[in-house]
């Protein structure tokens, strides 16, 4: 028969010789289950993979503005008239306020509410916290689900809000397992969460570049650089691509609407924080 033991379960009761004092969440970075960040982190990195292909592209969330723990208490109970006993710990729900509505996150996460996630999560001092998987580098935190709590219109006394709700798969081994990394960089200045945009048609072969929701004109930010660089950022066949700065359109020769390549391929050109939307 093979044979167990009981490693895990040895107390230790020291502390660090410059015990770290945790500060406020104010970032959260998403990532496909079972995708790690890099073991040797920097804000280049960070910022080429929020451009990244899918699955390997991470999505950041903030800024949070607030904090809110839900659930992950132990379950303690007595068996009969014995002494009280921990069967486990209770479900953990984080919840994180961001500081400003943001209806792309809102929508986005709607749709993909019971999808499994990973997540890091960065502290206002720029350390990253993860799970230790024994490996070199930090892993996500396992997540159940990740969904939003929407208030989207204002009150007599608040704002419109957005929540979003972290569902951990097991809080326990969260719990037992958390560990974090200093970083040497601020990592808020590299987080792009990526908006959607499409090209929206003003008169013949002249379009502005909008945001999908809500429509905000970007052609000014981006319609010089698509127009010096339209094989590299462009769908297709696209041919006569020329940026007016005094009307901010642009002129495509197209059978169809154009499109945007990949954020990567975007990123390599210089455009970044957008993406074709679909």
């Amino acid at each position: 028969m093979k044979v167990r033991s009981c490693k895990g379960n040895a107390l230790s009761t020291g502390v660090s010789a410059c015990p770290y004092d945790r500060d406020k969440i104010i970032f959260a970075i998403v990532v496909a289950h079972g995708v790690k960040l890099p073991a040797d982190i920097t804000g280049d990195t960070i910022e080429e993979l929020c451009h990244a292909d899918r699955p390997e592209r991470i999505m950041p969330i903030g800024q949070f503005v607030e904090y809110a723990k839900n659930g992950g208490e132990p379950n303690v109970a007595a068996v009969g008239y014995g002494p009280n006993q921990v069967s486990d710990v209770s479900a953990l729900t984080d919840a994180f306020t961001m500081g400003t509505f943001n209806d792309v996150l809102a929508q986005s996460l709607s749709r993909t509410m019971n999808t499994i996630f990973d997540v890091y999560f960065v502290d206002k001092n720029n350390v990253i916290y993860g799970m230790d998987d024994g490996s070199d580098s930090l892993a996500g935190f396992p997540m159940a689900c990740v969904y939003p709590t929407i208030t989207q219109f204002p009150t007599s006394g608040a704002k419109a809000t957005l929540l979003i709700n972290f569902c951990y798969q097991d809080a326990r081994k969260a719990f037992e397992n958390t560990n974090f990394e200093q970083l040497d960089f601020n990592a808020s200045s590299f987080m792009y969460g990526l908006t959607p945009v499409k090209f929206h048609k003003v008169e013949a072969n002249k379009y502005k570049i909008v945001e999908a929701i809500g429509g905000l004109d970007r052609t000014a930010e981006f319609g010089d650089i698509i127009a010096k660089t339209p094989t590299a950022v462009l769908k297709g066949n696209s041919t006569g691509v020329t940026y007016d700065e005094d009307t901010e359109t642009i002129t495509i020769s197209a059978s169809a609407t154009p499109q945007l390549k990949s954020p990567a391929e975007l990123y390599k050109a210089g455009i970044k924080g957008i993406e074709q939307a679909v």
